[in-house]
């Protein structure tokens, strides 16, 4: 297999920036959040859609308004996953959660 990336390499400081701030507005541990990607990513896969983890987690951190007031990152993940399966593209579905669960006006 492929040696794990350093600590200080971009894309290792780019997933660690991701999760910190899905950890903030979805309230579940890092941990959780990045089993959750992987979860998602590989559940795609199998419809046959490629997102990478760092994608995924890029597009549902960015899908949550203010911190706390949203429902929890497999909420999300698992709503995404069901409108992916259903035919959406991905631009549509993100932007449908965008606007159930994004930062209220």
């Amino acid at each position: 297999g492929s040696k794990p990336r350093a600590v200080d390499d971009p894309a290792v400081r780019k997933v660690d920036a991701l999760l910190a701030s899905a950890h903030v507005r979805y309230r579940e541990s890092e941990r959780m959040i990045a089993n959750r990607a992987m979860q998602l990513q590989s559940m795609l896969g199998e419809l046959g859609i490629q997102e990478s983890n760092t994608d995924i987690l890029d597009d549902l951190s960015h899908v949550a308004g203010e911190a706390g007031q949203t429902e929890g990152f497999g909420a999300i993940s698992q709503h995404y996953y069901n409108m992916r399966a259903g035919g959406k593209t991905r631009e549509a579905a993100l932007s449908e959660l965008q606007f159930r669960y994004g930062r209220r006006p």
